[in-house]
């Protein structure tokens, strides 16, 4: 029987693609088949080897395309198990993935950008994918026990407590240790896990927590001097987490008298996401109804810039060309009028990052088939609400949990090896790259 270990197949040394092969007692378990983020076509998914055999099983932390892009090419030869809301998720995002990536090739068809898979096998994964129980637990053959356990992040996420009678391994996934308004801290109880193979996305940041009431209310204090103007605000925001914790946020701010109310406008796959973390979090979500638009020609996106302030939360997050969110900042940035607030992470690539960062008067590509804009806008802000853990609280969790080995994954270069150099000696830590084998 082969020993127990790891195999990266993907978010080694980096985020995005993960994918990971864990052989305990003989069973295995294939966690996460995630796609990247920044590349296309068959460079997007993990580096799978099954070589020495094909898994008996997948778990799927969450629905983020990092995390779930690949399971349309994995199914259903492999039973995937994950919970009721990242499955409802799922389904969206799949077919959105393949929507888009069938429009990308038929725009410019490119055999490095040949789509993965279809809306038809999106479907018959996600009706291929198994849920847990109410107890979160599942037992495999080999007296391997895996119990799912609340992850944070985002709706539906979980990490995954695995045990057999000599060994056990807790696989987080991207977790959350603080308590965001639509879903709360991670929790995991008083397991005491001999492995623990942790992301560490934010590995290089601290104080997150502490600073994001002080965001909240910078936050609305940027929003009241624009609606002093009658003026609106666009908020980037990813479809899947982000749109649902800012409705809540603004909600908070309206609600408690901090901010006049006005309306809010989501868009597209945000808005059919928000209806799915009402159905599953009906006390958590608010009850303030968005408005949920669907136009987005330029008559019907000036009719709301014009129409007195309002809040606009439309995808994508990082302005990506074409995108809703960048056709509206299209006709903001060459103005002094309204403003753009960035609520999460920027990709140092991406538009988003260029309009936040890039001096006044530059010019920006927002649509790929007009002109550059110019940068003129004075009210371009960035605010930082994370369903990421810091550093701090990232080693903190490992000392609680006292494991003999730390695998330190989903993560850049430099947060990887600060979050290695704040674990205790005594621990041993590892950080692998795509490809590499780990004895448990």
């Amino acid at each position: 029987m082969e020993s127990d270990n790891l195999k990266a197949f993907g978010s080694a040394g980096e985020i995005g693609a993960s994918c990971f092969l864990l052989t305990l007692n003989g069973q295995k378990i294939l966690l996460d088949c995630g796609i990247h983020p920044k590349k296309e076509g068959y460079e997007s998914l993990p580096q799978v080897d099954f070589s020495q055999g094909k898994p008996n099983t997948g778990l799927i932390t969450h629905a983020h395309l990092d995390h779930i892009g690949a399971l349309p090419l994995l199914t259903p030869q492999i039973p995937f198990f994950t919970t009721k809301a990242s499955k409802s998720i799922a389904k969206i995002m799949l077919k959105n993935s393949a929507n888009i990536q069938m429009k990308k090739y038929l725009d410019q068809p490119d055999e490095n950008c040949i789509p993965l898979f279809s809306e038809k096998d999106a479907r018959r994964a996600v009706r291929s994918l198994r849920t847990f129980s109410r107890s979160g637990t599942l037992q495999l053959r080999g007296k391997v026990f895996v119990n799912a356990l609340p992850a944070g992040h985002i709706l539906g996420a979980r990490s995954f407590f695995i045990q057999t009678p000599t060994l056990s391994v807790l696989y987080t996934g991207d977790i959350s240790l603080t308590d965001q308004i639509t879903v709360k801290a991670a929790d995991y109880g008083n397991i005491q896990p001999d492995i623990v193979i942790i992301e560490c996305t934010l590995g290089a940041e601290e104080n997150i927590a502490v600073q994001r009431n002080e965001q909240v209310m910078n936050f609305a204090d940027q929003i009241n001097y624009l609606f002093a103007r009658r003026e609106s605000v666009l908020c980037p925001t990813f479809a899947l987490g982000k749109t649902q914790e800012m409705l809540a946020i603004c909600d908070y701010l309206i609600n408690s008298g901090k901010i006049k109310p006005v309306p809010i406008a989501i868009n597209g796959m945000g808005a059919k996401i928000t209806r799915i973390y009402r159905t599953y979090l009906k006390n958590r979500m608010p009850y303030y109804n968005p408005i949920e638009v669907s136009d987005l020609s330029y008559s019907t996106l000036n009719q709301l810039l014009e129409s007195g302030p309002m809040i606009m939360l439309f995808t994508s997050g990082m302005l990506i060309e074409d995108t809703p969110s960048a056709r509206v900042a299209e006709q903001i940035l060459p103005s002094t009028k309204h403003g753009i607030f960035f609520v999460g992470y920027l990709d140092p690539e991406t538009p988003g990052y260029k309009v936040l960062h890039n001096p006044m008067g530059s010019k920006i590509q927002l649509l790929k088939n007009k002109i550059p804009t110019e940068k003129l806008n004075p009210n371009i802000k960035s605010f930082r609400f994370t369903s990421h853990s810091d550093k701090t609280h990232l080693v903190n969790l490992v000392e609680s949990l006292n494991p003999s080995k730390v695998i330190l994954i989903h993560g850049e270069k430099a947060a990887l090896e600060n979050v290695k150099n704040l674990i205790s000696n005594q621990v041993e830590t590892i950080i692998p790259k795509r490809g590499d084998q780990i004895s448990l």
